[in-house]
């Protein structure tokens, strides 16, 4: 049975869990946290309920780095 990013990162010990979310803010662009977790784009685009197209156009913006994806990357951590 597959996992999903919420009940691995509910498993994980309250510090654990708080470096994986500094890291996450870290990283320079919503690519850098695609990869990091793993995700395609369509997985990404499923977490976010919009459509893969959104995540491509996204990644490929030259101006969309933290924090302007911060409010993307909370609400993905949040769902």
């Amino acid at each position: 049975m597959a996992k999903n990013l919420d009940d691995m990162l509910a498993a994980l010990p309250d510090a654990r869990r708080v470096q994986v979310e500094q890291r996450a803010l870290e990283l320079a662009t919503l690519k850098d946290l695609r990869l990091a977790v793993q995700q395609t784009q369509a997985e990404m685009a499923a977490t976010l309920n919009v459509g893969q197209d959104t995540i491509s156009r996204l990644e490929k913006r030259s101006d969309c780095c933290f924090p302007p994806c911060a409010a993307i990357s909370k609400a993905w951590a949040e769902n």
